[in-house]
């Protein structure tokens, strides 16, 4: 039983998806009474999209 490879996702792909996740983190932002707490959220946004786009591979 012969499995093929994925395809590759796109790089463009890929940056855009880096880019969107801080950006959708940040909208957070209003949640909090101080800007303090965003940054946590944010750090872990893109360390995720980081491991994503590394395990990916």
């Amino acid at each position: 039983m012969s499995t093929s490879p994925q395809p590759s996702t796109p790089p463009a792909l890929t940056i855009a998806t880096m880019m969107l996740v801080p950006a959708a983190s940040y909208s957070f932002v209003r949640l909090f009474s101080d800007g303090a707490a965003i940054y946590p959220i944010i750090a872990a946004a893109i360390v995720s999209a980081g491991l994503s786009v590394f395990l990916r591979r």
